[in-house]
């Protein structure tokens, strides 16, 4: 009786617990619902301990096994009672072999997003159900898949009793222990098949002794956030590991977790999943020793509820006040459309934090996602830029080979080595990382390029270090000419358009007059990717002609940007829009209109100046007429011009440790 009577408040419990105290009367209204009950044989043990809840989405469910299989029941707020929805369904019944415990014991269910699983080991393998809500029936999506067939030795104790099924994030986990050591897979929900991430790790076997009791039995695996975590208690005491995706690894637990609330502009695209994805392998560069000064380190980044949207802002961080705005937002990672401020004016900029700081902002960088959050939490937790090493995470440029980390830095994420040994294996190393430097000088030397083209053919976080590219001299315009035409490298065109106009020769003019006009890109057969890489490229060239009529001193240069702050002035130059953009042909023209007006700005020419008073008092108008994306533009401009008259345009942009 005292049994019967646990499991009924335990039942109304789980039905409080799961739906709120708003409805507490649950358990007084209905106490015996269902009547699972001893006079019924609901104190055999085949019975009762299959007994599970589970909430998936806003709903709750019940399940257990009786003799003629397993029943389903969905709690209605309705009638504050259980609803039958699938009654011997599926059919493990004790004629079947399900009163064995190596069958009913490994029994579970698990909600993972807002589906609803079940899961159990039958004599020649694996089961996997998942719930149809249309017609509330169990459809099989694997049988037999993994073969934990009781031929394979999953009959045995110490094996079927440690599988279990864990969601983390929108994926699906099973795990067991096999004699070898512990085995890992993930739902694959295409191929309707259970897909092997793991084998034999980590090296829990029977020769190490966890084919005892004391070791098997306590294996858990957990889901905690969007995390998988292992845990088990060996001779020594418990082991806690950490699953990397990224990697498909067990690694040992992080001492350090960051939970972050992402979020991204209404125009950015970032789902939870993505998310999931980009600090997984943010995690990865952090913990992983990837060579020479290399320290793993033991953090992890996670998602902290789902990705949000928000609408403060055009999408485009052009202004001083757009920065301060996205930054004051209640959230740590920003995603949006573009950055061209943060602390200065720069058309290439993808990521942007304080030093320290509670949040970043990022522009999405297919590749590289997970490289630019990592530097840019690196920012947050007050780690400026490296140049000692270009490798490092910190170095002011980003690639894919940019994840090392020394242990002072290791330290400021809030970690501690993961491994003391490596870190003596780093310093031997120091030769082959020499080698591994000249070899790529040497490489670089034997291709005959002009230097501007590996420097144009990078990304870098903070915008392209334009004081550098000051330095370029007039035998560079040819070279950036020729590959600003190549339509194979239009990645590369936004960057190859900003070093044309701080190296200052007034050749490149009509170049890029004609490049904004028509950027070499397949019209309507192009790709999106394509598209919105060559109208960064044409917003670039803009700002490049800016910096022309600084550096070269050029009257075209500025009548040109003073004409096309007058959106209908692009409709005289045979301008081409370019399809494929979410952005109207009217959108565009007004959109380069406005980063004209920045270019008048970046000028620093006495002209520009009298054009920007004269526009200041049209704002308002140019607001109705163009939309919010002209809030602050032409006070930003001014700004700019008197720093740039002020410092002087590469002063201006003299690369800061702030950035």
């Amino acid at each position: 009786m005292a049994v019967t009577s646990r499991r009924a408040r335990l039942i109304g419990f789980l039905a409080i617990a799961f739906l709120g105290v708003a409805f507490a009367r649950i358990a007084l209204a209905i106490p015996q619902d269902p009547t699972w009950s001893d006079d019924k044989g609901w104190d055999d043990v085949t019975n009762y301990s299959t007994i599970q809840a589970v909430g998936v989405g806003n709903e709750l469910y019940l399940l257990a096994r009786a003799n003629a299989g397993m029943i389903t029941l969905r709690f209605d707020l309705a009638t504050n009672r259980w609803i039958n929805v699938a009654v011997n369904d599926p059919v493990w019944a004790d004629g079947n072999g399900w009163a064995d415990v190596t069958n009913y014991s490994t029994i579970q269910a698990v909600g993972v997003g807002n589906e609803l699983y079940l899961l159990a080991r039958a004599n020649a393998g694996m089961i996997t159900l998942r719930y149809d809500r249309a017609t509330d029936h169990w459809v099989n999506v694997a049988v037999n898949d993994p073969v934990w067939a009781d031929s394979n030795g999953w009959g045995h104790v110490s094996h079927y009793s440690t599988i279990q099924a864990v969601g983390a994030g929108s994926d699906l986990y099973l795990l067991a222990r096999a004699n070898a050591g512990m085995i890992t897979l993930r739902y694959n929900r295409d191929s309707d098949r259970w897909d092997s991430v793991a084998v034999n790790d980590p090296v829990w076997a029977d020769s190490n002794g966890w084919d005892h009791v004391s070791h098997y039995s306590t294996i858990q695996a957990v889901d905690a956030g969007s995390a998988l975590y292992l845990l088990a208690r060996a001779n020594r005491g418990m082991i806690a590991l950490f699953y990397n995706r990224a990697r498909d690894r067990w690694v040992n637990s992080p001492l350090t977790s960051h939970a972050l609330r992402a979020m991204r502009h209404s125009l950015a695209i970032l789902s939870d999943d993505e998310a999931d994805s980009i600090f997984a392998e943010a995690s990865s560069i952090l913990q992983s020793n990837d060579g020479p000064f290399d320290v793993p380190c033991s953090v992890v980044l996670l998602r902290a509820g789902p990705v949000t949207t928000f609408a403060d802002t055009d999408g485009t961080i052009d202004t001083s006040a757009e920065l301060e705005t996205v930054f004051g937002l209640n959230g740590n990672v920003k995603v949006v459309e573009r950055i061209d401020f943060c602390g200065v004016f720069n058309v290439a900029i993808r990521g942007c934090g304080g030093i320290p700081g509670s949040s970043f902002i990022v522009e999405r960088v297919e590749g590289l996602d997970g490289m630019i959050w990592a530097h840019e939490f690196g920012h947050n937790r007050g780690l400026f830029h490296r140049d000692d090493l270009p490798e490092a995470l910190m170095y002011f440029r980003a690639g894919a080979t940019h994840r090392r980390i020394n242990r002072s830095e290791c330290t400021a994420f809030g970690g501690t080595p993961l491994s003391e040994a490596l870190i003596a294996e780093l310093a031997q190393a120091a030769t082959q990382l020499l080698d591994e430097g000249q070899a790529v000088a040497d490489s670089t030397a034997v291709t005959g390029r002009h230097p501007v083209v590996a420097f144009v053919r990078q990304v870098y976080i903070h915008g392209v270090p334009l004081d550098e590219a000051a330095r370029f001299g007039s035998d560079a315009v040819a070279p950036l000419l020729a590959l600003l035409n190549d339509r194979r490298q239009v990645r590369f065109h936004e960057n190859a358009a900003l070093v044309l106009g701080m190296i200052g020769d007034a050749r490149a003019f009509e170049p890029l007059a004609a490049y904004i006009a028509r950027p070499p890109v397949d019209g309507a057969t192009g790709s999106v990717d394509s598209a919105s890489r060559a109208h960064q490229a044409r917003v670039a060239s803009i700002i490049a002609i800016g910096y022309l009529a600084n550096r070269a001193n050029s009257d075209p240069a500025v009548a040109y940007l003073i004409e096309s702050t007058n959106p209908e002035i692009w409709r005289g130059r045979r301008f081409q829009p370019i399809s494929h953009l979410r952005m109207s042909a009217a959108e565009q023209e007004a959109d380069l209109s406005k980063y004209a007006i920045f270019a008048l700005g970046l000028s620093g020419d006495s002209r520009a100046r009298a054009h920007l008073l004269s526009l200041r008092g049209r704002e308002a108008m140019l607001r109705r007429r163009y939309g919010d994306a002209m809030n602050g533009v032409v006070e930003q401009s001014l700004s700019l011009h008197a720093e740039v008259s002020r410092r002087g345009l590469v002063a201006y942009y003299g690369r800061r440790q702030a950035d």
